[in-house]
């Protein structure tokens, strides 16, 4: 058996004095323990969040919370989280909440809600604006049975307009085709004969044109831009340069 000599009873001391004294992890406090404690109860409470103070982080935060229980078909828990959320000053931030709210109180058949949430969310606003919102809602309110007052609602918009009724005729021929092919394909178990493919493209073309002249015109401003700034700095690049004199 090796015994230790006074040299290694030294080198043991030395590393025993150099090491740093352990620090203990500080207490909780109580106002600590108590905010912790509160959360537990409810931890939905966004004033007892510290980060969330600023009005516009807790909007964005509770409406992602509201939009994840609608996705997840927590209907009820939804609607708690939505009724919630203090009406925005913003007006993107009134119609996000809007186009929310409809979709969400008709997913839990709450229809004169979600009716009352879709005219906030179209009244008074542009036709595309408008018909984002019933693309967005449209199957949820078709599933609170409130789909036809809605879509009344989207024709007085209109007010006669024959381009704003034909995309909102297109969109439901094209959702009735989709529908339909649906149903096809389920039943057979093969794809939707020719003749529906064809249909269903040809309830589409008014939009795909629209938005194809619409990507034309912005490319076109861009090209302008583009060249406009080309021609002054061409025009800062010759004023830049000295005249050359030759000299006979």
């Amino acid at each position: 058996m090796e015994t230790l000599d006074n040299k290694d009873f030294a080198s043991v001391e030395s590393h025993v004095k150099a090491a740093e004294k352990f620090a203990a992890a500080p207490s909780r406090t109580n106002s600590a323990q108590v905010a912790k404690v509160a959360l537990e109860q409810d931890p939905f409470n966004l004033d007892l969040i510290e980060e969330f103070h600023s009005e516009d982080r807790r909007f964005n935060f509770s409406m992602r919370i509201c939009e994840a229980q609608y996705q997840c078909k927590h209907f009820k828990d939804a609607v708690a989280v939505l009724e919630e959320i203090n009406e925005p000053s913003d007006p993107g931030s009134a119609l996000a909440r809007a186009q929310l709210a409809c979709r969400v109180y008709a997913a839990a058949k709450q229809k004169q809600r979600a009716l009352k949430e879709f005219h906030r969310a179209v009244d008074g606003r542009e036709f595309d604006v408008a018909l984002r919102t019933w693309c967005l809602a449209r199957l949820d309110l078709q599933a609170a049975g409130a789909l036809e007052t809605a879509k009344s609602m989207m024709e007085r918009l209109a007010d006669g307009d024959e381009r704003f009724l034909a995309q909102l005729g297109t969109l439901e021929d094209l959702v009735t085709a989709e529908n339909e092919t649906s149903k096809t394909a389920a039943e057979s178990g093969r794809s939707a004969p020719l003749w529906r493919k064809l249909r269903t493209w040809w309830a589409t073309l008014p939009l795909r044109l629209q938005r194809l002249s619409r990507r034309a015109d912005g490319s076109m401003r861009q090209c302008w831009r583009a060249l406009s700034k080309l021609g002054g700095s061409v025009g800062q690049l010759c004023k830049s340069i000295s005249p050359v004199k030759f000299s006979r």
